[in-house]
């Protein structure tokens, strides 16, 4: 019997996890993948699934628990604490409030509070794409910048409310020469989220079903998908080489400067909580990354190929329905997982594309 690589994965989060828990006594959720998982760039030992399933397997044992208790913020982070109380109790209390207290002050950045009702990062991701897609130089931008923030309302006079446009330039690889195909657009949604994206995450169906309905509104246009995100798991990569779209993971989170984020406490939140890829600002430094994306696009990438997988799967009915329902956030977990499948259904039965996500 062939070696089961997912159980193996999970086996060695259960076993990461209870050793860091037996040492830290409390911890949340996007610490532990800080921690465990973002720390071995690059190589992790298992993924952000895999640690979910570890917590659930020590959560049955009896092992942990989750903790709901609310802050003098009013909010409720949930902590995952050690139920091994023997002689720590206090020191489980303590570690526990104070994991409350910084996931408190995270959410209120990223969720807005009583004092911001808004989140304040929303637009910090939107902003730092922007500034690195002018630096990159990979085509002429389509956004309307209003106070600083960009945004496409419109494509081709459709209602589309992007978080950015533009239309491609591609370039031969070697002599820097403008190369065909001309004049596609490249439709941009910016998640500025801690979530790795999976082909099941719900933010990925948001570009995916804007793109397809201007590729069934305008069949002889050409448009690409483009997701930008902090972190995407590898077979949101394959899904994306199989339909036609591309993703740029940022690796950073992004921060405004603002009144309300005061820098000693989010400095608490990078050391202890190792959220080391938190930043504040839109540097050449720190849209680095995201401007490398975009010179691979514009020299490297196979678009003419994408552009075509694109057109002909957005025609398809059953897979535009299918991103339809798959973009709706209030679907149930069995219902995603069930649609997501029918989606790779339609893939390989209609256009005959290979699995692997």
């Amino acid at each position: 019997m062939s070696p089961d690589p997912k159980g193996a994965r999970v086996a060695g989060a259960v076993t990461a996890l209870r050793a860091f828990m037996d040492d830290n006594l409390a911890a949340s959720k996007i610490e532990l993948e800080a921690k465990l998982i973002e720390v071995h760039h690059g190589h992790p030992p298992f993924e952000p699934a895999h640690l979910h399933d570890a917590r659930n397997v020590l959560r049955d044992r009896g092992e942990l628990t989750i903790e709901l208790k609310e802050t003098r913020g009013g909010s409720q982070p949930p902590i995952l604490v050690t139920t091994d109380r023997a002689r720590r109790s206090r020191r489980v209390d303590d570690a526990a409030a104070r994991k409350r207290l910084l996931m408190s002050r995270y959410y209120s950045y990223v969720q807005g509070n009583q004092q911001n009702t808004a989140s304040l990062t929303g637009d910090a991701g939107e902003v730092a794409f922007h500034e690195a897609f002018l630096r990159a130089s990979v085509g002429s931008s389509l956004a309307e910048v209003t106070r600083g923030i960009p945004a496409v309302p419109r494509i081709m006079g459709m209602q589309v409310d992007l978080d950015n446009a533009f239309v491609l330039n591609p370039l031969d690889s070697e002599t820097r020469a403008p190369i065909p195909p001309f004049g596609v657009q490249a439709l941009v949604e910016v998640k500025n989220i801690r979530e790795w994206i999976y082909p099941r995450t719900q933010e990925l169906y948001q570009v995916l079903h804007k793109a397809a309905q201007l590729q069934c509104a305008f069949p002889d246009n050409s448009f690409l998908p483009v997701l930008v995100c902090r972190r995407t798991q590898i077979t949101t990569v394959f899904m994306a080489k199989s339909l036609g779209f591309y993703v740029i993971d940022a690796r950073q989170h992004y921060f405004p400067e603002h009144s309300h984020i005061d820098p000693a406490n989010l400095q608490e939140l990078v050391s202890e909580l190792a959220l080391t890829d938190i930043t504040q600002g839109n540097g050449a430094e720190q849209t680095r990354h995201t401007q490398n994306r975009l010179v691979t696009l514009q020299r490297h990438f196979d678009v003419l190929e994408a552009i075509e997988k694109w057109k002909r799967h957005a025609q398809n009915h059953a897979f535009r329905e299918l991103l339809k329902t798959l973009n709706n956030d209030r679907i149930t977990n069995v219902h995603r997982d069930a649609s997501l499948n029918q989606l790779r259904r339609v893939m390989q039965q209609d256009f005959g594309a290979k699995g692997g996500w």
